[in-house]
């Protein structure tokens, strides 16, 4: 069970966390087409974030970062998938 809510939390931080992907590659990158992310852009911009973190985040980012190796591969496919399909998750 606790299994359970630990990754249905990722899960949606995961989709905050393309979003911010996404943001960051599309404001320092001009492109002319989306291209796919790789599991070094995803480290980057990972590690470039704030450890601060508020109330409403559902996974703190210091955790994110600590668990980071383990799950960088699922957060680039997640996003490549979103790429992919064209389709991203609205709040």
């Amino acid at each position: 069970m606790l299994l359970c809510v630990f990754l249905l939390l990722l899960s949606a931080f995961v989709c905050h966390l393309i979003k911010g992907l996404l943001t960051y590659l599309l404001t320092y990158i001009t492109l002319t087409e989306l291209s796919a992310v790789t599991v070094d852009e995803v480290e980057v911009a990972i590690k470039q974030l704030s450890n601060k973190s508020s109330f409403f985040d559902v996974l703190p980012v210091s955790l994110l970062k600590l668990c980071l190796p383990e799950i960088v591969y699922m957060i680039s496919n997640l996003a490549n998938a979103s790429l992919n399909s064209g389709l991203f998750r609205r709040k």
